[in-house]
């Protein structure tokens, strides 16, 4: 048989490569993956403890990623950028395990997310943000912005989901 695709070395068939693809991109084509703090993931849209029951995770991460009354950290940009370099890397890695049948679409997917939501965690953590007011300082006891309890940081996750 001629081969028509190469990836690492790995020569994939023309008919079994064709087919494994168009198979995948079917699959893809109805998925996505969430990455941060989707809506329908457990527990993120409910009044968080760490926020004295007034606040769900969403809602914290939405008004810091936004600047909703607080101070703009578009940490969700930041880790957007991340994923970009993130889901290269995956698909470099298990694109020809997906094609060998070494791996599913679902395990890719999953590890995507996986990373993906790592990649969120970074940006929280790494990202320059304007300092905290000294109010914020007082209250908080540190300077580092969105980083108070760890909730948010700790709680950022994925979901591979039917699209809607």
């Amino acid at each position: 048989m001629k081969t028509i695709l190469k990836l690492k070395r790995q020569p994939v068939q023309t008919m079994e490569a064709l087919r494994k693809i168009k198979s995948a991109l079917k699959y893809a084509d109805k998925k996505e993956v969430a990455v941060g703090y989707p809506v329908d993931a457990s527990g993120l849209g409910v009044p968080e403890p760490n926020y004295d029951d007034e606040a769900s995770i969403i809602e914290v991460a939405l008004k810091n990623n936004y600047g909703l009354g607080v101070p703009r950290r578009a940490f969700m940009d930041l880790a957007s950028q991340y994923m970009k370099k993130t889901y290269k890397e995956v698909m470099e890695e298990l694109g020809p395990k997906l094609l060998s049948g070494d791996a599913t679409l679902e395990k890719v997917l999953e590890v995507a997310g996986l990373a993906a939501a790592e990649d969120v965690r970074k940006a929280i953590t790494e990202g320059e943000w304007q300092p905290n007011s000294k109010a914020t300082i007082e209250r908080k006891g540190s300077d580092v912005p969105l980083i108070d309890t760890m909730t948010m940081h700790n709680r950022a996750t994925h979901m591979v989901r039917d699209k809607s």
